[in-house]
Parts: structure tokens; C-alpha cells; sequence
């Protein structure tokens, strides 16, 4: 489910943001931003554009790093949200990968 696998993994927290999963590749450069949402409202753009603004944020390799973006949502995907270069994950996906 992952597009590269993690060296590290750990949550990150900035002045007033955070986000709630990053997962580095140290050898390659490559870092995932991940937000979950567990809400009743289904997950649309407007949380991915925020998690694009976040991820400038955190420190890491900026000049040379390949960012990937997930969202986990309880609720599911606004249908705005499916042409964007983001991995949508449901709850579903998340309990079949545990019962794996």
C-alpha cells in the first residue's frame, strides 16, 4: 500500500500544525504525508491542498526529496479529491490489510 518502504516513521508537529504520519525512505529520498480522518463527513480536496501547505513545512531534504501524500478517511472520498496525486485509503483497506 506504501509507495516505497519506510526507514522511519513518526508524526511531526510544527507551530500551530501537525500531521498525523510521516514516513521517510532515508536511502532514497522519499517521504509520505499521511492524514486520517475519523469523521462521520466524507474527506474532499480542500484536506489535501492543507496537507500539500503542511508538508512544505517540515524540514527534510526539500530540495531533493520525492513526496507522496495519503489520506485515510472513515467516511470515505469526495469525488474531488479521486483526480489527485494522493493515495486514498479507507477503513475497510486498513482492517483487510491487518487481518493479512
Amino acid at each position: 500500500m506504501l509507495p516505497f518502504k519506510p526507514t522511519k516513521v513518526g508524526r511531526w508537529w510544527g507551530k500551530e500544525r501537525e500531521i498525523d504520519i510521516i514516513a521517510i525512505d532515508e536511502k532514497y529520498d522519499e517521504i509520505l504525508f499521511v492524514e486520517v480522518k475519523y469523521t462521520q463527513k466524507k474527506t474532499g480536496k480542500d484536506l489535501y491542498l492543507d496537507l500539500i501547505e503542511k508538508a512544505k513545512e517540515v524540514k527534510w531534504r526539500n530540495k531533493t526529496r520525492k513526496e507522496h501524500y495519503m489520506i485515510v478517511s472513515k467516511s470515505g472520498f469526495e469525488r474531488n479529491l479521486k483526480d489527485k496525486n494522493v493515495i486514498c485509503l479507507g477503513l475497510n483497506a486498513l482492517y483487510q490489510f491487518q487481518a493479512e
